[in-house]
């Protein structure tokens, strides 16, 4: 699941206004597309993930807030993109190793002014990233590093927990 504090970044990120049509791609539990939801309706939300469990969490935690209409899908990003309806917002939580197709297969499907958010964790997918959100169409790329640390309760003492460090990535579309 994505921290609190990554989602509470990530939306501020993306500003989601109503009507708006988003895509939480690699939903996993579903914690954003939940807040996506909320933050449109969920008939504009579009969820993908490949993993069935994952997303039957996703389907519980929507059910859990009462957010019916969320179009869900169990499938790999890259094999169903071009079935959807354009985008105004974009969050990729995971791209299974395919961050490049899925960005190739995405643009099309993005309108003017929309806005696309992701988190990485390893080099490799930074890299990549950084390299891919600085080609057109994307523009005003924004880079974030989080440093989050909680104190937790041991044994009568308030000691720093660090979580890992994640990495999110903000850009535009700059079509003409």
């Amino acid at each position: 699941m994505t921290k609190q504090e990554i989602r509470w970044i990530a939306l501020a990120m993306l500003q989601i206004q109503p009507g708006m049509t988003a895509l939480d791609l690699g939903c996993g539990s579903g914690s954003l597309t939940v807040e996506m939801a909320r933050m449109t309706s969920p008939e504009k939300v579009y969820a993908m993930e490949h993993k069935k469990e994952a997303l039957e969490v996703t389907r519980r935690n929507l059910e859990r807030f009462r957010l019916t209409g969320v179009n869900l899908m169990e499938v790999r990003a890259e094999d169903r993109l071009q079935q959807l309806p354009a985008l105004d917002r974009v969050f990729i939580g995971g791209s299974g190793g395919a961050l490049e197709d899925i960005l190739c297969q995405l643009t099309p499907k993005l309108k003017p002014d929309s806005r696309i958010v992701m988190t990485a964790v390893t080099l490799e997918t930074i890299a990549q990233a950084k390299v891919l959100l600085q080609q057109e169409p994307f523009a005003n790329l924004t880079i974030l590093q989080t440093g989050i640390t909680r104190y937790v309760r041991r044994v009568g003492y308030n000691m720093a927990q660090a979580e890992n460090p994640v990495m999110i990535f903000g850009a535009e579309t700059n079509f003409l």
